[in-house]
């Protein structure tokens, strides 16, 4: 056994560079002659900085308050010690304000970095009577209103909130509405409060819409959909502001659909017809048990199933046939496939084309086809056990007749006589057609 440590591998240059250039950030290298040693992704496009530029060519990037403070970076022995706000002047952030990093590296060289996307824009100053003023305004809106103080008690609400619950203004002003919530929905109220205050102490705006179940004076639920913004009192005080949609039917609406989507599931799976579904790109999306009783074994892909179950399928080469479109009328086809047993099954299938609301136009997936499989050896057999029948009343050498429902007695053709025979020998006697026809 070799008692010398393992070579070490260390990554190569192009293995760092594709690692730095998915870092969601500017990274910049400025060497000790103030030149671009390197820039990843994110850089050359938010900066437009290349290998071997000068450091002017950065600059030029940035407005001349941002130029002027980069400078006495650079020119300073130590290095910054919180990130700088520098405002772009030019490229795809132009006006924004990028908080760029800039220390030293080894050997005089400079790091800079910076978030590839700005920060979201302060909260403006609270002014004292916003609320009020805005409440008036509201109080006849059809959008229901809340005003909640940093203990999330309702100070105010307009009519179209105590009309959607039903509640009178003494149940609803001055409490915390968390008892309204629905149980499930209490536990994520309490974590959003957290970061809604976060936001507040660092004079941001919540950045989530959220969804609430209320109860009403009924007790039923009722969904809700609000972005809470903070606003100030007449005297100054944050105020959270929500101004409600109701999206009750869109939810009941949605659970109508889920209801149907399973019911028409359990349809799918328990019909006793073989049916089957496949996209544009031959990949069966779901398929019953009757199915793979009819063809033996459901397939996954069809251009790597057998002749026959293509051909049932309508299925040509790479593609659906060509008579399969949306606007065309179901295609019947019949075919006969071999199961593994070595039995060989007449099936008819009718198919159809539909768009799935699943899949994008985009992704070329979006054309599904039904098939419903249906056996048709009974069918069959039933065909030629008429055309039997129809064969021996034809050859019968006495008198045969069927009787139909809608017809009454049916006669068939006389037999002819045999060679050499007399007239009238070989024939049925009249008397049994008579007896027949008097049955």
């Amino acid at each position: 056994m070799s008692l010398l440590p393992r070579p070490i591998t260390l990554p190569s240059n192009a293995q760092l560079t594709a690692l730095l250039d998915g870092v969601d950030e500017v990274l910049v290298l400025v060497d000790a002659r103030q030149r671009v040693s390197f820039r990843n992704q994110a850089a050359l496009r938010l900066l437009g900085c290349e290998a071997g530029q000068g450091l002017e060519a950065v600059l030029a990037w940035f407005d001349e308050p941002a130029r002027l403070a980069l400078r006495r970076a650079f020119e300073a022995s130590a290095s910054p010690l919180q990130p700088m706000p520098l405002r772009l002047a030019q490229g795809p952030l132009a006006g924004h304000t990028l908080p760029l990093s800039v220390t030293r590296g080894a050997g005089h060289a400079w790091v800079l970095r910076a978030p590839s996307t700005p920060p979201p824009p302060v909260m403006p100053p609270l002014t004292a009577g916003a609320t009020s003023e805005l409440v008036k305004l509201l109080w006849d809106s059809p959008q229901p209103l809340t005003v909640q103080d940093t203990d999330f008690t309702i100070v105010a609400a307009n009519r179209a909130f105590f009309e959607a619950l039903g509640l009178p203004p003494d149940r609803v002003l001055g409490r915390d509405p968390l008892h309204l919530l629905s149980p499930e929905d209490q536990d994520d109220a309490r974590q959003a409060r957290q970061i809604w205050l976060e936001a507040l102490a660092n004079q941001r705006q919540p950045q989530r819409q959220v969804e609430r179940r209320l109860h009403d004076a009924q007790g039923r639920e009722r969904w809700f959909r609000y972005a809470p913004r903070w606003v100030s009192a007449d005297d100054g005080s944050p105020l959270l502001l929500a101004i409600l949609q109701d999206v009750t039917l869109e939810h009941e609406a949605r659970a109508a659909a889920e209801h149907s989507d399973r019911e028409l599931d359990q349809w799918f799976d328990l019909s006793p017809i073989g049916m089957l579904v496949y996209d544009a790109g031959g990949l069966v999306v779901r398929s019953n048990a009757a199915f793979a009783g009819l063809v033996g074994c459901a397939p996954v892909l069809l251009r790597d199933a057998p002749a026959d179950v293509c051909q049932l399928l309508a299925w040509e080469g790479d593609a659906p046939h060509a008579e399969l479109r949306l606007d065309a009328p179901p295609l019947e086809v019949r075919a006969t496939v071999v199961l593994p047993d070595g039995r060989r099954q007449r099936l008819r299938a009718r198919l159809r084309c539909f768009t799935s609301p699943d899949a994008t136009a985009a992704s070329g997936q979006a054309l599904r086809v039904m098939a419903v499989v249906e056996d048709r050896s009974l069918e069959d057999e039933q065909e030629l056990a008429q055309l039997e029948i129809g064969a021996l009343m034809d050859t019968a050498s006495v008198g045969v007749a069927t009787y139909e429902a809608s017809r009454g007695w049916l006669q068939s053709r006389p037999a002819r006589p045999a060679s050499g025979a007399l007239a009238g020998e070989g024939l049925a006697p009249s008397g049994l057609a008579a007896g027949l026809q008097s049955i």
